[in-house]
């Protein structure tokens, strides 16, 4: 049992990035308004409850007239396949639109952390939501008129990223490729999961330590009795 909490313990203790795709390679995507574009994800090793995500954008003018909204989206890719591929489908968190984005040409972040994933959301993530190995993200801007545009620079593909993108569109997600590849700069952080061995190790060693204490127990009543 001590070993089982310091198992337990130890992969509580800290969120780890499980995925980051940081490494810009000076191409950036311009985004239409109310255009939703996602990337592919496929994950690998161990499994994680996701405690913070951020994502990367630009403006492109260093200013915005009015107030400039986005809509994270998680889903899991299980929808019909096109050309082979199945498309992002069920939908397992959504942001909800913000409209606190401020412009930077610079570049800026934008940080979701366990109070937006799982209870300030439009869908929140339920508690101990275990990350699927294969899901995309998307990312939605609004109210992009008038002057304000925004863009998403890229990185080249991380582990587990192919470089492409889905692009939502009238007739539904289309994946496309471009010359450039087109993964965007985020983070993924959050918690690793005990693997089913771990688990294992900890319900049979609950279950031993409650027959030793029960076994305790009638060893003390008849002992009672015979004094």
């Amino acid at each position: 049992m001590g070993l089982c909490l310091l198992l337990l313990s130890g992969l509580g203790a800290c969120a780890d990035s499980f995925y980051d795709s940081s490494a810009y390679n000076g191409n950036a995507f311009t985004l239409g308004n109310n255009q939703e574009i996602g990337n592919e994800i496929f994950l690998s090793g161990s499994s994680f409850s996701l405690t913070n995500f951020s994502f990367e954008y630009r403006s492109t003018s260093g200013s915005f007239s009015g107030s400039v909204g986005v809509d994270v989206r998680f889903y899991l890719n299980n929808g019909a396949p096109t050309n082979g591929f199945a498309t992002p489908g069920s939908l397992f968190y959504d942001s909800g639109l913000f409209y606190g984005v401020t412009p930077a040409t610079g570049g800026n972040n934008i940080n979701y952390d366990t109070s937006d994933l799982y209870s300030g959301a439009t869908l929140n993530l339920t508690p101990g939501f275990v990350m699927p190995s294969d899901f995309t993200f998307s990312i939605t801007f609004t109210n992009l008129s008038g002057g304000n545009g925004v863009e998403l620079p890229l990185a080249n593909p991380a582990a587990g990223q192919s470089g492409d993108y889905w692009l939502e569109t009238a007739d539904g997600w289309e994946l496309l490729t471009n010359s450039a590849p087109a993964s965007f700069i985020a983070n993924f952080s959050g918690t690793a999961v005990p693997e089913p061995p771990v688990l294992s190790l900890c319900v049979a060693g609950g279950a031993l330590l409650i027959l030793v204490l029960a076994r305790q127990r009638k060893l003390q009543k008849r002992n009672v009795k015979g004094e």
